[in-house]
């Protein structure tokens, strides 16, 4: 299970999530407000972040109505910020991007993943429900 504290580094990046609520169901983003509101009532609410896995640098997303490659983005900004330390993200063999642990990355890198709405966490909790504690 995901907790709220690894939930609140998506507060400043409207990152939205499932709510369940009785049987019903609604797509909402996460605030604040509404990640007190959740505390508040643990008991009644179920919710659960919508996020990319780590593996979906490889593919076109749209943000902000500009479709993007995360991989290749991240390719340029680590030339502009550390020149050769490109290979440590492309892995020749699979033709493809990839980030083994974002707990290793630098901030920058950090936090374009959470702006995207990446899950930075242990990959094999991508996509569960998450706990209040």
């Amino acid at each position: 299970m995901i907790t709220l504290k690894e939930a609140t580094l998506y507060l400043p990046y409207k990152v939205k999530m499932k709510i369940s609520y009785q049987g019903k169901e609604k797509i909402d983003t996460l605030d604040i407000r509404k990640s007190a509101y959740l505390l508040e009532n643990i008991d009644k609410w179920e919710f659960k972040l919508i996020l990319r896995p780590l593996p979906d640098l490889n593919k076109e997303i749209e943000i902000e109505g500009e479709k993007i490659i995360p991989g290749e983005v991240l390719s340029e900004m680590i030339d502009e910020e550390h020149m050769g330390y490109n290979d440590h993200y492309f892995d020749y063999e699979k033709n493809k991007y990839i980030i083994e642990d974002p707990r290793f990355e630098p901030y920058f890198i950090v936090q374009q993943l959470l702006e995207w709405h990446f899950w930075i966490g242990d990959q094999s909790r991508f996509g569960q429900d998450i706990i209040l504690k």
